[in-house]
């Protein structure tokens, strides 16, 4: 969880002392972009480290974002381990004769083999990578790899992200207030 709030905003309530709301204003607006920057540095990140699609990791935040109220904005990663499908598969349809599946989860790591898994679709239109539960047509089960979450945990990509919102933080405090003072 990337949290950006009021505290280290007390620049701008120092040189404005006497117009309050327009303080407020100015904070809200930076802290909005800097919660922005930092979203888009998440999702950089993201696309960097994994082989997935960025609406894949886009759809796994919540994000709050701060008004005249409360301003601070929450960005939040949630969700669950992704099909392994929206990988790197090859085949990445169904093909029509059996071939083995090769994945690639982490960018850098090379196409791995899963010599007994196939890619099929399922009944209700989805199609996935499976794998046989034993040794029976059925049960199969779909595999999948690794949450968009479990990368967010990492010390690297945190230090990256929060250190992109405070940066834009930073430049957008001068920039509202040149806006504002007129220089």
């Amino acid at each position: 969880m990337i949290k950006i709030d009021e505290n280290g905003l007390e620049r701008v309530d120092k040189i404005l002392k006497g117009l309050p709301n327009v303080a407020k204003d100015i904070k809200l607006r930076a802290v909005r972009r800097a919660a922005l920057a930092a979203k888009a540095e998440a999702t950089r990140q993201g696309r960097s480290r994994y082989n997935l699609k960025s609406e894949e990791i886009n759809k796994t935040f919540e994000f709050t974002q701060p008004n005249k109220n409360n301003i601070s904005a929450t960005l939040v990663s949630t969700g669950e381990r992704i099909r392994l499908i929206k990988f790197k598969v090859s085949p990445a349809s169904v093909p029509k004769k059996r071939r083995v599946v090769k994945v690639s989860v982490i960018k850098g790591q090379g196409m791995k083999t899963l010599k007994t898994a196939f890619v099929n679709k399922m009944p209700n239109g989805t199609i996935g990578v499976f794998q046989r539960a034993g040794r029976q047509r059925l049960p199969i089960t779909q595999l999948y790899g690794p949450s968009v979450p479990q990368l967010f945990r990492e010390p690297t990509v945190k230090a990256a992200i929060e250190k992109k919102a405070i940066d834009v933080l930073e430049n957008r405090i001068s920039h509202e207030l040149q806006r504002y003072i007129g220089d």
